[in-house]
């Protein structure tokens, strides 16, 4: 079965880059609808969208598949209503702006098709990494740190940073949740988290009323500890994700496209490039959902299960910023 038929859920930056992928993948009729009547002409003129008055509307028109990307506190009420009806549903991080209603979400729906947009799953920095923390004789997976920090102005520069959805709590916004990338990339690479200690607060002057900056600590359920950074006040963008086993070590760097690994057996240094492409990980990721949708398997995409998971990471660090205490992942 082909996928002919699309219905995109917010016309936001990341809503635009789909449809863009959707038309790359061969999807030819693609419905858009968002409140904002500019970003709503926006996908009308310049991305040559069919215009959806409403969710129900742009639902009506039986697409095959819905992509919710939409401000995180609007995502569950938009992909309910999208899986409902038997749609195939691409959810964009995070899953929604709290456990309750994820929960219900996936109790709801468990089984469906419904993925979660953490696309770092699919960048080869990050497979790469995964294959060296299963290589033959490295043993164990000991510590893991990751790292993500931007400066909010220059996340989305043709919008008023203030406007953003990140910037407002009632939105589902702080870097906790619009950073939730690592969260995921953490257990993804070294499994279940059972607890954190978190530092989070408002470091900056940005004009926003959520955390800019956050500091975890994480056990995971293996054994393993691991430190996750995440701000919006960096000047000078980075990412980057270092796995420590046994036996080896291996550093992902994303700004400098750079894997670098120790073998500590051989002691010796080899060195991995990848692409600067930075669309490619969306593109094969979106590639992965449509094939979901068209009753193949969803390996190497983010379930509703997993979207859930790094939502009860992100809530216990909260309680853990509040309480100063370390926090059991429940």
């Amino acid at each position: 079965m082909k996928i002919e038929r699309a219905l995109v859920v917010g016309c936001g930056s990341i809503g635009r880059r789909h449809i863009a992928n959707l038309r790359r993948l061969g999807v030819r009729d693609i419905l858009a609808h968002d409140p904002d009547p500019d970003r709503a002409a926006f996908a009308r003129s310049e991305l040559r969208c069919r215009a959806a008055r409403s969710l129900a509307d742009g639902l009506d028109a039986a697409p095959q598949v819905a992509l919710v990307c939409t401000p995180p506190a609007a995502h569950a009420d938009a992909a309910a209503a999208a899986l409902s009806r038997g749609i195939a549903c691409f959810i964009e991080k995070p899953v929604s702006h709290d456990v309750a209603s994820a929960s219900a979400l996936a109790r709801r729906f468990h089984g469906r098709p419904a993925v979660v947009g953490y696309q770092l799953r699919r960048h080869p920095g990050v497979l790469w990494l995964k294959s060296q923390v299963s290589r033959k004789g490295w043993g164990r997976l000991l510590h893991l740190r990751a790292q993500v920090g931007q400066y909010l102005p220059d996340w989305r520069p043709w919008q008023d940073y203030r406007k953003s959805y990140t910037a407002r709590r009632a939105l589902g916004g702080g870097i906790l949740l619009d950073a939730s990338h690592e969260i995921d990339l953490a257990m993804f690479l070294a499994g279940p988290i059972r607890s954190v200690y978190c530092a989070a607060k408002r470091l900056s002057r940005l004009d926003i009323d959520v955390e800019d900056t956050a500091e975890l600590v994480v056990e995971f359920a293996s054994g393993a500890m691991g430190s996750v950074h995440l701000d919006m006040i960096r000047r000078a963008a980075d990412r980057s994700c270092e796995v420590s086993c046994e036996n080896g070590t291996a550093r992902w760097s994303y700004p400098d496209a750079l894997g670098r690994a120790y073998d500590a057996r051989s002691k010796a240094w080899t060195v991995k490039r990848f692409s600067r492409d930075a669309n490619a990980m969306y593109l094969d990721e979106l590639r992965l959902f449509l094939a979901a949708a068209r009753g193949e398997d969803r390996d190497g995409l983010a379930t509703l299960g997993d979207g859930l998971a790094a939502l009860k990471v992100i809530e216990a660090a909260k309680r853990s910023a509040k309480s100063g205490k370390r926090e059991a992942v429940r």
